[in-house]
């Protein structure tokens, strides 16, 4: 998979926007100058993963949710709309029942996977 960094820029300025973040904030919390956050959103610079990490937890997404753009599009439709469906249903969640639904998902995936076989 080749990373759109282009993609990537405009999508991490376009939820930082939706956020009401300011590239100051976004570098001040990633310990960054400003001019590197502005170089990051228009693909002037490309972000080491540890950063794009950070970037993601600041932002509350997931790397998935940056990344999207630079799946072949056959699979972003469907990484598109799971993302957004699961989403919805853990809204409201905290971190705690969200560890909870995934334990519980985890293990509702083994047992169909055991009772495919049979």
């Amino acid at each position: 998979m080749e990373i759109d960094f282009k993609a990537l820029g405009i999508r991490i300025r376009s939820i930082r926007k939706s956020k009401g973040m300011t590239q100051e904030f976004m570098s001040e919390q990633l310990d960054i100058s400003p001019q590197h956050m502005s170089n990051i959103e228009n693909a002037s610079k490309n972000p080491s993963l540890g950063l794009l990490a950070n970037i993601a937890e600041i932002l509350d997404v997931t790397m998935d949710e940056l990344l999207i753009d630079s799946y072949p599009e056959e699979k972003r439709k469907i990484k598109d709309f799971q993302c957004k469906e699961f989403e919805l249903l853990m809204e409201g969640c905290n971190g705690k029942e969200k560890r909870i639904v995934a334990d519980v998902l985890a293990g509702l995936i083994k047992s169909m996977k055991r009772n495919r076989e049979l």
